[in-house]
Parts: structure tokens; C-alpha cells; sequence
């Protein structure tokens, strides 16, 4: 039992994480809209800009008209 030596350093490797974007940038990447992190970072400003339009469209005021109350008497 004399003869078995640990050497630490053979068997302790570093964590090693993905290296990549994270984040809405990954997800944009890994689903196949975008090659890389500054094409997915055009991805998400052009899905912002027309969130924002979408937006103003919808709560844009139709028209103004002059039309009274309804009163009950």
C-alpha cells in the first residue's frame, strides 16, 4: 500500500465555463437568427424598434371626435 502516490494536480482540471455572449444575445445566437454577438445585438435592436412602434401604433389616438356624453335624464 506504500506504492500509491496522489499527485493533486493530475486529477484537479479548472472549471471551465462556455465561453460566449449570455443572455438575450445567446438565446438570439443559439436560435439561429443572428452568427454572432453584433449580429445579434442588430437582431435585438430591430426587435425593440418595432416592439416601441407597435406600441404607438396601438395607443396612437384614432381621431378626436366631437361627439357629446350620452346623459341620461
Amino acid at each position: 500500500m506504500d506504492d500509491i502516490k496522489f499527485e493533486e494536480a493530475s486529477y484537479i482540471q479548472p472549471l471551465t465555463s462556455q465561453s460566449g455572449p449570455k443572455g438575450l444575445s445567446g438565446l438570439v445566437i443559439r436560435s439561429g437568427f443572428a452568427k454572432d454577438e453584433k449580429g445579434a445585438q442588430k437582431v435585438l435592436i430591430t426587435v425593440f424598434v418595432l416592439c416601441i412602434l407597435a406600441l404607438i401604433y396601438i395607443w396612437w389616438p384614432q381621431g378626436v371626435t366631437n361627439v357629446p356624453d350620452p346623459t341620461i335624464y
